[in-house]
């Protein structure tokens, strides 16, 4: 199992509304490559987990980069994972999420991963599997 995480930054047209159409196309592809995950809307940015097999994941990311309705698309996290944290969803959707609060999620993987420290990087990692998660039974 693969995951990937990623942000971009939305184009100044994108809405609630079209970011959730793109999380519904989503599900029925995702569904179709056995890819699951997580997209986060917030207003102005996405964050998106991906989940599944490595060259599938891939291939959606370059579609995904491909896509003019956002930019500036940065990897933030990719490797292997024991499994998938988002399997009952082939693309789950929440724009009522923190930003804010994901990029504190997202510090704390890279300072893990810069000390090498592989436990404190699967802690930081499922922190903020937890927090998305959280935030998608919240709703």
């Amino acid at each position: 199992m693969f995951e990937l995480i990623y942000m971009s930054a939305a184009s100044p047209t994108m809405t609630s509304a079209k970011a959730r159409d793109i999380a519904e196309q989503s599900q029925m592809n995702n569904a179709l490559a056995d890819i699951s995950g997580v997209l986060v809307f917030d207003g102005t940015s996405f964050a998106q987990i991906l989940e599944g097999d490595e060259s599938a994941v891939r291939r959606l990311l370059d579609i995904i980069s491909a896509d003019k309705r956002h930019s500036n698309l940065t990897v933030l996290v990719e490797g292997p994972t024991s499994g998938r944290s988002f399997a009952g969803w082939s693309m789950a959707y929440n724009d009522t999420g923190s930003m804010a609060q994901l990029l504190d999620r997202v510090a704390d993987i890279n300072a893990a991963r810069s000390r090498s420290n592989g436990e404190e990087l699967k802690r930081a990692l499922d922190k903020l599997k937890s927090d998305v998660l959280g935030s998608l039974r919240g709703k």
